[in-house]
């Protein structure tokens, strides 16, 4: 009777190599808990990959992997990619308002940005000048993977992008990039090779789903094998049968050419081009605001150091206006069209900055743009956010950082 039990049991219960093979949401559309755990489960029975589970944790900023399931969801029906991960940038600008103590509001400012962060994000750039301060914040915010992916295919994405998330700690600076790559290729070979970028990832993915693969309940069936033989070929010579990478040149050509990423990374280096291109205008939008705002100021109480104030940040605005044209120089360098009218946008800034004149002109008033002027400085807003990536390459500036 214990014997017949236990045949029935066995009969019943689905093997280890079909519930790899299975659907990782069981076919349905709404991802639960469960769904999470399954690939959890998987994760933590290899050391390799539960490392960057806790790696992608720490950055999430959870300590649980029940606390997952709001960082995980199904990826959009129209994409056909089997995942993706989703990190954010948000650069911000805020005024340090007096001049006597300015380390100190420099240090309080700081303090309350940490202060009101919350754990997935992190501060990555930190930029302190005389009149304000810069910085940027990477946002953690979640991966995706496919509904229609097998159990072990949902398992070798969420590895991947897993290593995304769990080695992305940098975001891309407006006035160090240009120096940092030096073309479309430069920037393919430097992010490919990148902590966290595609190669770790594709590693990570391949080789846990091939150990997955060859595990002990499974492997007498020749169910691994198999699953190995069924694999691109450029990825079987790239690795060997117990998912060690043996050929990094032979994957670097698989992620390139047959996955496409050497034509995906040339138009994200386009667009990094033209949203830092347009970060910088919307830095001196932010320094036309707060030099207009300080005019009226200056011209009722002729104070010194208001002056100082208004030069340096007259310079500040001829410093990015400078980097704006080495921005379009590169644009127009391998994508001219992108500067064509249909594109661009020009629209000139105000007289007093544009001709490095003083604050006040001969008529005793500091020129004005777009009618943004605060008559005393205290009412000022004191930080604006950047605006999300445009495909328009803004020339001059632009009223958009407003909320």
């Amino acid at each position: 009777m214990i014997v017949l039990k236990l045949l029935l049991l066995f009969v019943a219960l689905p093997s280890f190599a079909q519930d790899l093979e299975c659907n990782w949401t069981s076919g349905e559309k709404i991802l639960k808990t469960e769904h999470i755990e399954r690939l959890v489960q998987f994760t933590r029975n290899d050391p390799e990959s539960r490392l960057v589970l806790d790696e992608a944790m720490h950055s999430f900023g959870i300590n649980d992997t029940k606390e997952l399931f709001q960082f995980i969801k199904i990826c959009d029906s129209g994409n056909d990619h089997a995942g993706a991960a989703f990190p954010k940038f948000e650069t911000y600008w805020n005024e340090i308002p007096s001049q006597e103590e300015v380390a100190e509001q420099i240090e309080e400012i700081k303090l309350k940005v940490l202060r009101d962060m919350r754990p997935n994000k992190r501060l990555v750039f930190w930029d302190e000048y005389r009149d304000f301060v810069s910085y940027t914040i990477l946002n953690y915010s979640s991966i995706c993977i496919s509904a229609d992916r097998s159990l072990i295919q949902a398992y070798g994405t969420f590895i991947h992008e897993l290593k995304h998330i769990g080695k992305i700690d940098s975001a891309p600076h407006s006035k160090r990039f240009l120096d940092l790559y030096e073309g479309p290729k430069d920037y393919v070979n430097k992010n490919l090779l990148a902590p966290g970028g595609e190669l770790e990832a594709y590693k990570a993915g391949f080789k846990a789903k091939i150990k997955a693969s060859r595990s002990r309940e499974h492997s007498q069936d020749g169910s691994a094998t198999n699953y190995f033989a069924q694999l691109p070929y450029s990825v079987q010579t790239a690795f060997n049968e117990n998912g060690e990478l043996i050929n990094q040149e032979e994957l670097i050509k698989f992620i390139l050419d047959e996955q496409g990423y050497r034509s995906k990374f040339e138009n994200e280096y386009k667009e990094q081009l033209i949203s830092l291109h347009n970060q910088v205008v919307q830095e001196s939008n932010f320094i036309i605001r707060l030099h207009n705002s300080w005019v009226d100021y200056f011209n009722r109480t002729q104070k010194p150091e208001i002056k100082t104030r208004l030069n340096r940040l007259k310079a500040q605005h001829a410093e990015n206006t400078k980097l704006k044209e080495r921005y379009k120089e590169r644009l127009a360098n391998y994508w001219p069209e992108l500067l064509q009218s249909e594109y661009s946008r020009v629209e000139r800034p105000p007289e007093a900055l544009a001709r490095g004149g003083d604050a006040s002109s001969s008529n005793g008033k500091a020129k004005k743009y777009d009618e943004v002027h605060t008559p005393e400085p205290t009412n000022r807003p004191k930080s604006h956010a950047s605006i999300e990536l445009s495909p328009r390459v803004e020339e001059g500036a632009q009223d958009s950082l407003y909320p």
